[in-house]
């Protein structure tokens, strides 16, 4: 019977798009667990975040992984479980990663520029949070011989800035640097 087929057909294709997507999130969780770490032995902390400010930063030199990081109580950077991933097709993704649980999240993701010292994303209407559907310019500062990027960002309910500091997770990607 066709509709018979078409059901169980229907319902093994939606098998297989949640095994996919499950080892999609493993694996990029893994993948995000390990360029962290990469991220925290590759760079030393700097007692001051904006140190070497560059004058004008570029799609060139934003492309990449960026993790957020702070700094604590002494000055030096904290590294969170934050990614910000800016590709040279000029597409993006955030993503969280929640250790304890081992729980991933993808935040907004979209299409992004840069101009006038600002990093605009474009997000896209299914992201899912405040932005869905909204471009968010946000001023920019590139310094510490361009390795860490301070963005601020407004927050919609209530209007308050927002600063984060992001720290460049060193890479070697064709697919991220557009070579």
């Amino acid at each position: 019977h066709p509709a018979k087929t078409f059901t169980i057909f229907a319902e093994e294709q939606t098998k297989n798009t949640r095994d996919m997507k499950k080892a999609a999130i493993i694996i990029m969780a893994l993948l995000a667990l390990s360029l962290g770490m990469k991220a925290k032995s590759h760079m030393e902390n700097p007692q001051t975040p904006e140190t070497d400010v560059m004058e004008t930063p570029t799609k060139k030199k934003l492309t990449g992984i960026w993790q957020m990081c702070r700094p604590n109580q002494e000055g030096k950077m904290e590294f969170l479980p934050q990614f910000k991933i800016l590709c040279a097709d000029g597409t993006f993704q955030n993503m969280l990663l929640v250790s304890r649980n081992f729980r991933f999240g993808m935040g907004a993701t979209g299409k992004w520029k840069v101009k006038d010292n600002k990093l605009i994303e474009i997000i896209d209407s299914d992201s899912g949070n405040d932005f869905a559907g909204k471009t968010n310019a946000m001023p920019l500062t590139l310094s510490a011989h361009g390795n860490v990027m301070h963005i601020v960002w407004t927050r919609p309910a209530t209007g308050e800035p927002v600063g984060e500091y992001y720290m460049r997770v060193p890479t070697r990607n064709q697919y991220l640097e557009g070579n």
